[in-house]
């Protein structure tokens, strides 16, 4: 079992851990536009790092630049 979740990619939508029964599912359009918390459809929230880009017009997604923008999660049991 994964303890926690880090993301790094450049580009991000939708996160979905566990299929075909997820044990993570986060969406970009599905955070407000503020703030470091990222809300989750199913486990526990993302937490944001280091300011990613978020774009809200559609599609909407963040840009994480690879290097230290990240989102993480803690127990994902």
């Amino acid at each position: 079992m994964l303890s926690s979740f880090t993301g790094v990619s450049k580009f991000g939508r939708r996160v979905i851990l566990g299929l075909p029964n997820p044990i993570l599912t986060l969406d970009a359009i599905d955070y407000t536009g503020s703030g470091t918390t990222w809300p989750a459809d199913v486990g526990s929230n993302g937490t944001l790092q280091n300011t990613p880009t978020y774009t809200a017009a559609s599609p909407t997604y963040f840009s994480f630049d690879g290097v230290n923008e990240t989102a993480t999660t803690p127990d994902l049991t």
